[in-house]
């Protein structure tokens, strides 16, 4: 899954006071915007449902073998 972020850019905006939590916040809501699974998962984190991220993950690693 790619992420258009400058790693260079990042640390700057890091270093100049910028909250690292609401940096990486953005870049998930920007993919989310994209990719409904990401924007399932993501509502699933800000409401703190960690059984049903869990169910999630769980699912998907049984797909995957």
């Amino acid at each position: 899954m790619p992420y258009n972020v400058d790693p260079i850019q990042l640390i700057s905006q890091i270093r100049n006071g910028k909250n690292p939590q609401e940096l990486m916040l953005g870049i998930l809501e920007t993919e989310a915007s994209t990719n409904p699974i990401m924007g399932n998962l993501l509502t699933m984190a800000k409401e703190n449902r960690t059984a049903d991220i869990e169910k999630f993950a769980r699912n998907l690693a049984r797909e995957q073998g």
